[in-house]
């Protein structure tokens, strides 16, 4: 049976959507668990920070830390349907570049560097826009607000799943 604490960190919205509802039910199935649970808009020291677990989202992981994919993390593109009305859809991943979009910096990602799917193959495209930040909800904000015909954006599919039904995206540049 678990008992003690264990230190646990992660992303600021990944961390509160996705893992954090997980730790309260690992800790209600084992009582004598007790989980320091701490978020972070940057990379941590997992050793050095007195850290037993540190959950991410990525691939890029330093070779002295033991890795396990625990789920995939799939992104969509999506736009409001007033901005697809006054700019067009992308039709290729290379078109970002020309588009207003909502930029999101992750933890260790490269800020404003989109890595999406096109075709079977992996692309790289720099994307720009009025509006950035280190949070993934804000942006969702921005996608649901009085601002969300202005950009595209690109979301985990969760996320994305409650922006469409609010009726605020659709998906595009499809591929």
């Amino acid at each position: 049976m678990p008992c003690g604490t264990l230190r646990v960190s992660s992303s600021f919205g990944f961390g509160r959507q996705v893992v954090a509802p997980a730790l309260a039910r690992l800790t209600e199935k084992y009582p004598q668990l007790g989980v320091r649970f701490d978020l972070f808009d940057r990379l941590v020291d997992v050793g050095g920070e007195g850290f037993d677990l540190d959950i991410r989202i990525g691939d890029d992981i330093a070779p002295h830390l033991i890795a396990r994919r625990l789920a995939s993390n799939h992104r969509v593109l999506c736009a409001s349907p007033a901005y697809l009305e006054k700019h067009g859809a992308p039709r290729q991943v290379a078109d970002l570049s020309t588009h207003q979009c909502l930029v999101i910096k992750e933890r260790d990602h490269p800020f404003g560097i989109w890595r999406l799917a096109e075709r079977g193959e992996m692309h790289s495209v720099k994307v720009t826009g009025p509006l950035s930040t280190n949070h993934g909800e804000v942006a969702v904000q921005w996608c649901n607000g009085r601002w969300r015909g202005a950009a595209s954006c690109c979301v985990r599919c969760g996320t994305y799943g409650r922006i469409w039904r609010a009726g605020n995206c659709v998906r595009c540049c499809r591929r």
